[in-house]
């Protein structure tokens, strides 16, 4: 028995075909693709065609960094509302420790939902049951333990799309974040630029002065009454830090 159906990719809007049997559903980019595939099926039940097409359709995990005010978070906002509208369940989370808007994923445009939130001693192995996408927004929070958990979700099937800092304010990769660098399938920058027109690839913590902080604890989650956070070039963390001076 074979059902044959039209697919949209939510993160790219590739149409294709989802070709579904015994063995398992394959996506497939174009007509032509679909039409070797249709004749694989007929010549051989295990074809190796039909193998490597199921390899290239294998669920990826993701990280897509960048630094403070590049649009992180309402990209996460964005992927749930492509997969739900496309009559899919995707689940948003994010680490416990990041306390600011009260446990949703908040978009400085004013735009804010319900996370599921992760503790330190969580194991997240799974946490994608039942659903069929899961979106980690502040990644970075993550212990090295959890993204290698991740990683063992998109083995199963299911893709998992992680967002956050790559390094401190100190310049230095947070433990997440480096694994993340590791094992991820695919990376991807989300760009925004610094003061000075450039694109900025650092975070800085300012003093009310707007001197940078250099030292201190590298978890502090931004509030009112907190530090400053800036995103800067290297030309211009240098400039104000002299640390490469």
């Amino acid at each position: 028995c074979t059902k044959v159906s039209r697919w949209i990719d939510p993160h790219t809007t590739t149409v294709g075909f989802s070709f579904r049997s015994g063995i398992g559903c394959i996506k497939i980019k174009d007509s032509r693709e679909f039409k070797s595939v249709l004749a694989a099926r007929v010549y051989s039940r295990q074809s190796p065609r039909i193998d490597a097409l199921q390899s290239m359709a294998m669920a990826k995990l993701y990280f897509r960094y960048g630094t403070m005010n590049s649009g992180k978070s309402i990209e996460v906002l964005r992927v749930a509302h492509n997969y739900r509208e496309r009559d899919m369940r995707p689940l948003i989370a994010k680490p416990a420790v990041d306390t600011l808007a009260d446990g949703d994923v908040h978009s400085r445009i004013g735009i804010a939902e319900r996370a599921h939130l992760i503790h330190d001693g969580d194991d997240l192995s799974s946490l994608a049951d039942g659903y069929d996408c899961l979106i980690i927004d502040e990644a970075q929070f993550l212990t090295p333990d959890q993204v290698d958990q991740l990683l063992g979700i998109t083995l199963r099937g299911t893709p998992v799309l992680c967002y956050g800092l790559r390094t401190d304010f100190r310049t230095h990769a947070f433990p997440g974040s480096q694994r993340l660098l590791e094992v991820a399938h695919t990376i991807e920058e989300i760009k925004t630029i610094c003061t000075c027109g450039q694109k900025a690839i650092f975070t800085a913590r300012l003093n009310p002065d707007g001197s940078i902080i250099l030292d201190g604890e590298t978890v502090e989650i931004e509030a009112l009454e907190a530090p400053k956070y800036i995103s800067l070039c290297a030309s211009c963390y240098n400039r104000m830090s002299g640390k490469w001076a």
